[in-house]
């Protein structure tokens, strides 16, 4: 008798309230939904199916740098 995968939803990302990207462990690997909503309202979504038969993907949080200030993170874009 197969184990039973219970069927949850992880949220992978939230960027912001309009996009948002999710997973769920099912047999032989993962299904991966996205959706997004534009400020005019009109809503995109697509979903896919991710091989991992052993579910070893890992989700890692970005670590941020300390010693890199947000505001200065465009300066050498800038034009004078």
């Amino acid at each position: 008798m197969r184990n039973r995968l219970p069927w949850e939803w992880e949220m992978l990302d939230n960027h912001n309230s309009a996009s948002v990207t999710s997973r769920a462990k099912v047999y032989g690997g993962w299904i991966v939904h996205h959706s997004f909503v534009s400020p005019k309202g009109s809503m995109t979504e697509s979903m896919v199916f991710v091989p991992d038969r052993e579910h070893a993907w890992t989700i890692v949080k970005p670590k941020a740098d300390p010693s890199i200030e947000r505001s200065a993170l465009a300066n050498e874009f800038k034009t004078s």
